[in-house]
């Protein structure tokens, strides 16, 4: 599944399309997730959340045996389970620490103990036990992406939740659910309607705690409050969801979902325009315009400032 990094009214709202001339839409829909992928690519990083297992060799430079820290290689929001060299399970605030404390962390450090990441036992060369087999031998278990001030921000409560009598069932892959209002604005957080392109996240704690399911919304019909989404998107478990199932939407780095934004506006102002500069020689008076190479320069402008410039990395 391809990262979507703006919803589709947003770029509509941009580009001023009037309520209810839907004619562009499927131009829009086609570019969004393409450009999102150009988003990703450029700056070496991912803004929608997943859950995956990665792992990591316990010798080499991706470990800092004096402050005990190992490098990522890409941004986690939550760590869920850590396994050590030794096979160790280490619990998060007692056995390591996310480093830096504020999201996105980029490193683990370990705590209370007076070795590292290295296998075996010691750090540095000083006193360290050569192992068999070092490679791959660290595991991670995460949910991963870049968003600041993670879990505070992030996910945000639609205010909206599932009124299917019988809920939705955990096998399909694609569903259509009806909900509370999806054209509903949230006022607490001041967050827009669902759209075509939001992430969402099912949860209800009060049939197993701790669970959810990620889905992107694929359309959206407000007449019949209803939504269709693909299920189990990045890594999340497709699961049954009852009656009255809470629904929240994720909030995109803000400045990443503008630059989206932006972007996909621009593209659509110059389909079918490939020249660099154009020449406007109307009775009006002469217009030259010079079109950037690729992208708006404030959109540039922002990736550059967002980007992982990290080389080697995992």
């Amino acid at each position: 599944m391809v990262d979507w990094l703006c919803t589709l009214s947003q770029v509509r709202r941009e580009i001023k399309v009037l309520t209810g001339d839907t004619v562009d839409d499927p131009y829009l829909i086609e570019n969004i997730p393409r450009i999102s992928t150009r988003i990703n690519n450029i700056t070496r990083q991912r803004y929608i959340p997943w859950y995956e297992l990665y792992y990591y060799d316990a010798f080499g430079p991706g470990i800092d045996d004096v402050y005990r820290k190992l490098d990522l290689g890409r941004p986690i929001l939550t760590p869920v389970t850590v396994v050590d060299a030794l096979k160790n399970t280490l619990v998060l605030n007692t056995d390591y620490v996310v480093v830096p404390q504020d999201s996105p962390g980029v490193q683990l450090q370990r705590i209370n103990v007076i070795f590292g990441w290295s296998y075996g036992i010691g750090y540095g060369i000083g006193f360290w036990l050569a192992p068999i087999q070092f490679q791959r031998a660290i595991q991670i278990t995460g949910i991963w992406g870049y968003r600041t001030n993670y879990p505070f921000e992030g996910w945000v409560d639609s205010l909206q939740a599932l009124t299917d009598t019988g809920g939705i069932n955990g096998t399909d892959v694609v569903s259509t659910f009806k909900v509370t209002d999806p054209g509903a604005i949230n006022s607490n957080a001041q967050t827009p309607a669902i759209d075509v392109g939001n992430v969402l996240q099912l949860t209800n704690t009060s049939v197993t705690p701790n669970t959810y399911e990620w889905m992107q919304v694929i359309a959206v019909n407000e007449t019949n409050k209803t939504l269709t989404a693909l299920r189990g998107i990045n890594g999340s478990t497709k699961q049954a969801w009852p009656l009255g199932t809470e629904v929240f939407t994720w909030d995109v780095q803000p400045e990443i979902n503008k630059a989206c934004v932006r972007w996909v506006a621009y593209a659509y102002s110059r389909r079918g325009a490939f020249e660099a500069v154009k020449n406007d020689l109307s009775p009006a008076g002469a217009k030259t315009y010079v079109y950037p190479d690729d992208a708006p320069a404030d959109v540039i402008h922002i990736l550059e400032q967002t980007r992982d410039w990290r080389w080697g990395i995992v």
